[in-house]
């Protein structure tokens, strides 16, 4: 010391590190599961891991790695981006006879062996005339015969114009005016008798055709047409009257089946 007193005593200093495995970063091709990058590896105490722009592939987001950052452990930590080649699908709305498309094409963008489904869509003026067999499924590679790969799927919906004679026809509403006969009740001689009670007056006067006499006792030609109460009633009549000769019948049948046996 500067007093001239002497220091016996030492200092040490010891110093320490984080015990850390490291990190290992692999970019893996999700279909054959071999590497498309070399591994990354990282040394100290945080981590900051991200995917790699790969030609023809894309990430697949539903096997994105949860632990891009973190902290390191004693343990080693490893960090898998899973990646597959880039694939869509095509799909054209056409006009059967034109062969034009109807509209532009929708694409579905995706990778190879995702899961598709296209849509079919509606257009005015049209009706589908055929359906592919490739409207669900999973995209996918092809290699044509010059070893191109294809990574398009194509998927095709066919339409038909309608034309007027194809359009459905309204439902014409039965009614049950000939029950009536227009309000006339005609005999088996041909003789045409009007004698319903009215307000409207005529001239009272006989006529002669050829088989007989027809009668107009001062009423105009008034002829009933049926209320939606007596179609209501008809129609229950003659449901009544199917089901009573059904019954009939069924019954005719059974009681000559037991007399055969007998």
């Amino acid at each position: 010391e500067e007093d001239g007193t002497i220091n016996t005593r030492t200092k040490v200093t010891y110093y320490y590190a984080k015990e850390s495995a490291g990190v290992k970063e692999e970019h893996i091709d999700i279909i054959t599961g071999k590497p498309l990058e070399e591994t990354v590896e990282y040394e100290g105490d945080e981590y900051t891991t991200k995917p790699k722009e790969i030609a023809g592939y894309v990430v697949v987001e539903e096997h994105y790695p949860e632990n891009v950052t973190g902290a390191m452990k004693k343990e080693e930590i490893v960090v898998k981006y899973y990646y597959a080649r880039a694939a869509k699908v095509e799909v054209e709305y056409i006009d059967q006879e034109t062969k034009a498309k109807i509209i532009d094409n929708v694409v579905i963008e995706g990778y190879e062996g995702k899961e598709y489904k296209a849509e079919e869509k509606s257009f005015e003026g049209y009706k589908i005339f055929d359906k592919p067999y490739n409207s669900v499924g999973k995209m996918k590679i092809t290699e044509d015969e010059e070893g191109e790969l294809e990574n398009t799927t194509k998927v095709r919906y066919y339409y038909k114009k309608v034309k007027e004679e194809d359009k459905p026809k309204e439902d014409i509403p039965t009614t049950i005016t000939n029950i009536y006969n227009n309000g006339t009740k005609a005999d088996t001689n041909g003789n045409s008798n009007n004698s319903q009670n009215g307000s409207a007056s005529g001239n009272v006067g006989n006529s002669n055709n050829g088989n007989g006499i027809s009668n107009n006792t001062g009423v105009s030609n008034y002829q009933k047409t049926p209320k939606s109460g007596d179609k209501i009633v008809v129609a229950v009549i003659t449901i009544v009257i199917l089901i009573v000769s059904n019954i009939v019948i069924t019954y005719k049948k059974r009681k000559d089946k037991k007399n055969f046996i007998k």
